[in-house]
């Protein structure tokens, strides 16, 4: 077990995981777990480069993306300043449903809506080296009639 613990690798992390969820009566095993965890994260871990560091600190806005959680981070606090946008001192929120007649309206179809999320997306996320994109789509529809 020790040698799993210390081997520092996700797999092993992973397996003395298991090994614990597997005997949860014997406590001591969970303290042995934080410490696969750490060994894990201090084996894994990749230091940022100095050139990474003097980008970022000129600009605000750059992120360093390393991991998928990390875009996931990116891509989430994008979505916040949309949702911002929709709901702002303009909202965009009027713009997402289609007027019909006499005062009516219906939600844009999800097509339309995910093509405005896609858009917005690249507008928040441009110039921070990350690509957009979204499902393929065999036939796309207009959404009007």
């Amino acid at each position: 077990m020790k040698l799993l613990k210390m081997r520092g690798t996700k797999k092993s992390q992973f397996e003395y995981k298991r090994v614990v969820d597997e005997l949860p009566h014997l406590s001591w095993l969970k303290w042995a777990l934080a410490e696969a965890n750490l060994a894990a994260r201090r084996n894994t871990w990749t230091p940022p480069r100095p050139i990474d560091i003097i980008l970022l600190s000129s600009n605000k806005e750059k992120r360093l993306v390393r991991s998928g959680e990390e875009l996931l981070d990116v891509i989430v606090d994008a979505l916040n300043r949309i949702e911002k946008r929709l709901h702002g001192a303009t909202p965009e929120v009027r713009s997402l449903w289609n007027y019909l007649e006499n005062g009516k309206f219906t939600p844009w179809n999800e097509n339309e809506f995910s093509n405005y999320i896609k858009q917005r997306l690249d507008d928040e996320i441009r110039g921070r080296g990350i690509i957009t994109n979204r499902e393929v789509e065999l036939q796309p529809t207009l959404g009007w009639k």
